[in-house]
């Protein structure tokens, strides 16, 4: 299977040459150049097997001759194993056909333990007989921070620089990055989780840095996606897909998890809704409302991890909803680079109707999602968990008939302040959530590109 850019002036590539890239030297991002189509039959029987056989088997879909046969499977088991719930991501009914599935079982009790952890055995079977060097560029959330260190964190030829916003620190999420080993450099930046992306793509766009072998493993990265689109497979399988569509409320944040969710449903997993929840930096959730995409003024949030206002995945969607019109898509991307907004065309909007809701949730309700979970349900959830279950449940009174999952995206104790605040309960601490021995620090940075540079060139010489 071959890889193309969004806007289409890169070549082609196979699976792991994405994995590697990240994002294309167009500038664009990668995406299949066909969707492979699962056989009904096949995304049925996925709800008997485990996890990591589930996610291998999808995984090999997209890898085709890129990996050996059995290659797949053996990372998809590795992954699981990594897990503490014998399920991996369990589904739990919170309310009538409002499911939860739970992704925080990992690791680093995080949602991106799945797919950093797919990504470090993929960067070890490509690097096993190579003496390359690779430097990992993350500039992520806390918890996908947490989740590339304890990933990454001692393995041979791997250098990993994270950047991630001082303000989404938590104590939970600071306890979480504190083991990391001498190849992982993280940097609290005083600036958003954009802000953090635009020095990372500096660091790519510069020819003095990329001499230096770095990999982009952020949110565009393409594995990434693809090993969320698995796990969405799988959980829709087990809720009797595709022979009952199954919707999804994931965070608007950067939207990997959306288009992930649009992937599992073009491969045929019998996805019908998929609801970007936004906080109330909702440019992505208006757009699918009003059909106008528009950068607004950032405001800080208890979710500080879906504080975004430009996600960058959005560029995937419009070039699907484009029909992937390369040209298109570039005018669009470099249109709201300049401007702050754009505006769909009704080709766009038609494709966006068909699949897609927005829900917007206030600060508050937020707040009441934690408090009115717990005392309906038993179930106490995080502030970003909170969120998606809210916008879950508002979608879902709309259609009972499907069944609606909501990402479970953070165990509580990672933010056990603002889930003590909200519903007056101390989270409890898994073993996972226990401090790492090794002592990594982390370092602060301010938000301008001269001092990301230095700091990369520092990991790099390392």
């Amino acid at each position: 299977m071959k890889f193309v850019s969004t806007r289409g002036q890169a070549p082609a590539v196979d699976f792991l040459q994405a994995a590697a890239a990240g994002r294309a030297p167009d500038g664009g991002l990668y995406l299949p150049q066909a969707w492979p189509v699962l056989e009904p039959q096949a995304v049925a029987r996925l709800a008997a097997r485990p996890f990591g056989e589930a996610l291998g088997e999808v995984l090999a879909a997209f890898a085709g001759d890129a990996l050996e046969r059995d290659v797949p499977l053996d990372i998809g088991r590795e992954v699981a194993a990594a897990f503490a719930h014998a399920a991996t991501a369990p589904l739990k009914e919170l309310y009538p056909n409002v499911w939860l599935l739970e992704l925080f079982h990992g690791p680093t009790l995080s949602a991106a333990d799945v797919s950093m952890q797919t990504l470090a055995r993929l960067y070890d079977r490509e690097l096993a007989h190579s003496d390359e060097v690779a430097t990992l560029v993350l500039a992520g959330t806390a918890a996908e921070a947490a989740a590339a260190v304890r990933a990454f964190s001692g393995r041979k030829r791997l250098q990993l620089v994270v950047l991630t916003p001082e303000a989404g620190l938590s104590p939970g999420w600071r306890q979480a990055l504190s083991g990391g080993a001498g190849n992982v450099r993280v940097a609290a930046v005083a600036g958003g989780l954009e802000q953090c992306a635009a020095l990372a793509a500096g660091l790519f766009a510069d020819p003095g840095q990329s001499k230096g072998g770095l990999r982009d493993i952020g949110a565009g990265n393409l594995v990434r996606i693809l090993a969320d689109a698995a796990v969405l497979t799988h959980a829709a399988a087990r809720l009797g897909a595709p022979g009952r569509l199954v919707s999804f409320a994931v965070p608007g944040g950067d939207f990997a998890s959306g288009i992930a969710a649009y992937g599992a449903r073009r491969m045929g997993a019998g996805v019908s809704r998929i609801v970007a929840a936004s906080n109330i930096n909702d440019a992505l959730a208006r757009v699918f409302q009003d059909g106008r995409y528009a950068r607004s003024p950032l405001q800080a949030t208890r979710t500080p991890g879906l504080d975004v206002q430009a996600p960058l995945n959005f560029e995937r969607l419009y070039a699907e909803a484009v029909g992937r019109e390369a040209l298109e898509t570039r005018r669009a991307m470099a249109a709201f680079a300049d401007l702050g907004s754009i505006d769909m065309p009704p080709s766009a909007r038609t494709a966006f109707a068909e699949a897609f809701a927005g829900a917007g949730v206030a600060e508050d309700d937020t707040a009441r999602a934690m408090l009115s979970t717990l005392n309906e349900t038993g179930e106490l959830v995080g502030p970003e968990t909170a969120l998606v279950l809210a916008a879950a449940q508002r979608l879902a009174a709309r259609d009972r008939a499907t069944p609606m999952v909501a990402l479970g995206l953070a165990h509580p104790c990672r933010d056990a302040e603002a889930v003590k605040a909200a519903a007056g309960v101390q989270p409890p601490s898994p073993p996972q959530a226990q401090a790492p021995a090794a002592g990594l620090a982390i370092d602060r940075l301010p938000a301008e590109a001269e001092a990301v540079k230095v700091y990369a060139r520092a990991a790099v010489a390392a």
